[in-house]
């Protein structure tokens, strides 16, 4: 059972990130022909960087969860042992989420700062 809410989980989360993303874009796009200039100021546009922001964090998510919920099948299954690094490896990322997390936030404040430089 309790692999039934980490897969509705993933799924929400894929549609939640994708309809952000969605309607990002379309406000941004509405809102080209109010700006003056182009509104284009050289740097990645507005819906860019929330692509690549929900991108990365939709990374870091699926590199914890889609393995703790395989090895869930796998152990409904009976093949517990079949493989032991993927047992390893399984076990040790569901932890390590807020690490992934940590890495997209550093991420995103480093190319702050690199725009600021320039």
């Amino acid at each position: 059972w309790p692999d039934i809410p980490v897969a509705i989980a993933i799924a929400l989360s894929t549609i939640i990130m994708g309809s952000v993303c969605w309607d990002v874009h379309k406000k941004h796009e509405a809102s080209k022909r109010w700006r003056q200039g182009g509104g284009g100021g050289g740097g990645p546009s507005l819906s860019s960087q929330v692509f690549w922001q929900s991108f990365w964090y939709l990374m870091a998510f699926y590199m914890t969860w889609p393995p703790y919920l395989a090895l869930q099948y796998f152990w409904a299954s009976g093949r517990e042992y079949d493989n032991y690094g993927f047992i390893l490896y399984a076990g040790m990322v569901v932890p390590l989420q807020g690490v992934w997390n940590f890495f997209v936030y550093a991420r995103n404040r480093r190319l702050k700062r690199a725009r600021e430089s320039i």
